[in-house]
């Protein structure tokens, strides 16, 4: 059974309490929260099983077109919004090593300084739409 949990009330203890003098002194600074627990009806878990169900078995239909492709055709371009030699295009060679080692295709860092990085953002999203 599938149980959640709602937040019912909260209140602070009373200095003038018989039990706020019992207390510690972290209790008379924290509220107490009660919390109520209801189950999730069979008839609201059905419809969502079903939709999941759904869901995967399309995914699943389709997956085979995707690891039909070969991806990446061409050289990667990567591009980096700090200047030569700055700890971004350090970390950007470092990851396009690896990356290239893993994809077997050749990985280009580029540097498009300036504009606190608005230069290369605008070079990305003028470029063509290759994948």
């Amino acid at each position: 059974m599938r149980c959640c949990f709602l937040f019912t009330s909260a209140r602070r203890t009373s200095l003038a309490s018989s039990t706020a003098r019992r207390a510690s002194p972290s209790a008379l600074c924290l509220p107490r929260v009660r919390f109520r627990r209801f189950a999730v009806s069979k008839a609201t878990r059905h419809p969502m099983a079903v939709v999941l169900l759904a869901a995967s078995a399309c995914m699943l239909a389709a997956s085979h077109r995707v690891a039909a492709q070969t991806y990446p055709e061409h050289p990667i371009k990567m591009i980096v919004s700090s200047a030569a030699g700055g700890p971004l295009d350090v970390v950007g060679r470092a990851v396009a090593e690896k990356l290239a080692a893993t994809l077997k295709q050749p990985v280009v860092v580029e540097t498009r300084t300036g504009a606190g990085g608005n230069i290369a953002a605008e070079f990305v999203s003028r470029s063509a739409p290759d994948g």
